[in-house]
């Protein structure tokens, strides 16, 4: 048993236990000690109490083990003394508070050294102080138990949100258990108790409101919903079923001035009872709705385009930039659209966004029925985080023209001033570049990017229709400063034509370019194509600032173009949708 101890406390053992010299050394840490032979047995027995014994003993070789055990004691004991229950959310100090100060100490001390000034901020410590807490039980378990039974007053935050993170980013069993059995996160079981629990109690909240409103959304904060249909598809290998249903989110966007503390209501999920999830009647129920085949009444609108001048200088700066860069050859400057206004740093600070996804709902949203009800439950929860704002709701191309109609036709529950439907950032942006492409369709424009190894025949006729997002604003960035450079280049030429002339004043650039665009309709073609493929760059620039002002600017500049060049049906709904 000796040994047994000095091994599991890690005490090195010179050589093998003699049991006579093993006597001897306890006769001498321990001098109220007296040995009693008892035939082949040796007893020991204390002359007075352990007490005695105990507090006389010299330091020696056996001293680590027993400072070790009381050690463990003393951590044990500060280990049990704190009792954890989840409450739905983490709060900012839940990690500090879910384990005791003597335990956190030690761990740092064993981390850093016990001279050090240590930080309590130490996620690694933190951590393993948690998991320490975590997988500590009061009595032994049996060594062919198959797994380890957690005590819910013993979970801490960490192994909770590696078990959630897990299952939310996986979905997989498996994973989640296989860290359970590492004792790094709860159980499998355990994740979907804890969602279920979650879910029950946000659901008993949304019943008692009669409205489906997330609770991390903050009051009297402007908010945006989105609708979108949602697929999960049963080609992937890893699916087990299907799903084609509809799915809202609503957002917000706090910043420095407005920014509110979240109140987020406390939830029982420690238990082990789960009822029932029941959402309000009023959501899940999808009441029927069919438009009628006469055309509806639009109302008319009063409205003024503004043309902005000037709108793309940013634009010519980031083009001087490129200009100059290849010019003096210098490979460390970043000539990327992106790279130049990111290093510009004109973007104010702003607060991460406060989103929340409301339950899905198993019915198409390419049907009127789906979008009518989803205005109404968008209207209902904007209505109690935010009683004076109007809803405004964000979708793709193909419901916004279902939603507009749908406004059209009951303009009473729907009107403008009741909800505002905009087409999202991205389907405006690919309607631009859409009409890009029908203006440059027949120009050679694409026969350049094959010849310059931009993209194959294939993909640059792709470029046209916008079929990939992404490459297509990367062709027209470079096409922008393909243009920009050669009609800096001619103006140099010019400049140094008119230097040589006494009598001469060389024009400015803006000048010389409107002069060029009278005189040549070739030149007045290609100088348009910069024009909205720079217009088209400030819209998707709005959009990644946050800047409003912008993006309403670069609309209007942008809505004549569709008219003249995009589909007829696509520029009608963008025009009934402006303000």
């Amino acid at each position: 048993m000796y040994s047994t101890k000095l091994d599991q406390y890690g005490v090195a053992q010179g050589s093998k236990i003699n049991a006579t010299r093993f006597k001897e050394r306890l006769l001498e840490n321990c001098p109220d000690l007296t040995a009693v032979n008892h035939g082949r047995e040796v007893l020991l027995t204390f002359n007075e109490h352990i007490g005695s014994a105990v507090k006389n003993m010299r330091d020696s070789a056996d001293t680590e083990a027993i400072q070790l055990m009381h050690t463990i004691k003393i951590l044990r004991s500060a280990m049990f003394s704190n009792t954890q229950k989840f409450s739905s959310h983490f709060d900012p100090n839940s990690q500090e508070k879910s384990v005791s100060p003597t335990l956190l100490s030690f761990v740092l001390m064993l981390l850093e050294g016990p001279g050090v000034c240590h930080s309590r901020n130490n996620q690694a410590a933190l951590s393993i102080a948690q998991l320490l807490v975590f997988n500590s039980v009061k009595r032994a378990h049996s060594v062919s138990a198959s797994s380890v039974r957690h005590n819910l007053s013993q979970e801490t935050p960490l192994p909770i949100y590696v078990g959630l993170m897990l299952h939310s980013a996986t979905r997989k069993k498996k994973l989640v258990d296989r860290c359970s059995a590492l004792g790094l996160s709860v159980s499998y079981d355990r994740v979907m108790q804890i969602g279920n629990k979650t879910a029950n109690s946000v659901c008993a909240k949304y019943r008692a409101d009669d409205v489906v409103c997330p609770p991390v959304l903050r009051d009297d904060l402007f908010t945006v919903a989105a609708v979108d249909n949602i697929d999960h598809n049963m080609s992937s290998t890893t699916a087990t079923s299907t799903f084609h249903g509809t799915a809202i989110s609503l957002m917000q966007f706090p910043t420095v001035e407005n920014s509110l503390t979240r109140s987020d209501a406390s939830l029982d999920v420690a238990s082990d009872s789960v009822s029932d999830i029941i959402l309000p009647q009023c959501y899940t129920d999808v009441l029927p709705c069919i438009i009628p085949v006469t055309g509806p009444k639009i109302p008319a609108v009063e409205f003024s385009i503004t043309y902005t001048d000037n709108l793309v200088s940013d634009e010519f700066q980031w083009l001087s930039h490129v200009h100059l860069s290849l010019d003096s050859a210098t490979e460390s400057e970043s000539l990327s659209w992106e790279a130049f206004h990111a290093q510009l740093g004109n973007e104010r600070q702003r607060l991460p966004p406060v989103s929340a996804i409301l339950p899905l709902f198993k019915h198409n949203a390419n049907t009127a029925a789906m979008i009518r009800h989803s205005l109404t439950v968008i209207q209902s929860a904007v209505m109690k985080v935010n009683p004076h704002q109007v809803p405004v709701v964000a979708m793709d191309q193909p419901l916004f023209a279902l939603a507009k109609q749908i406004q059209w036709q009951w303009p009473n529950f729907f009107g403008k001033d009741k909800s505002v439907i905009i087409m999202g950032g991205l389907h405006v942006e690919m309607a631009a570049l859409r009409m890009l492409g029908h203006w440059l369709d027949g120009s050679g424009w694409t026969h350049c990017l094959v010849q310059a190894n931009i993209a194959t025949p294939g993909v640059a006729n792709a470029f046209t229709h916008a079929s990939h997002v992404k490459r297509t604003r990367y062709a027209h960035t470079v096409t922008a400063a393909a243009l920009h450079t050669c009609l800096q280049d001619c103006y140099d030429t010019y400049c140094n034509e008119m230097s040589t002339e006494t009598d001469s004043i060389a024009k400015s650039f803006d000048e010389w370019r409107n002069e060029c665009s009278a005189a040549s309709v070739q030149f007045q073609y290609w100088n348009t194509v910069l024009e909205l493929e720079l217009m088209v760059l400030t819209f998707v620039r709005s959009l990644r600032e946050g800047n409003f002002h912008l993006y309403v600017k670069t609309l209007q500049n942008l809505l004549p173009w569709f008219f003249c060049i995009g589909p007829n049906a696509l520029c009608t709904l963008v025009a009934r949708a402006c303000p």
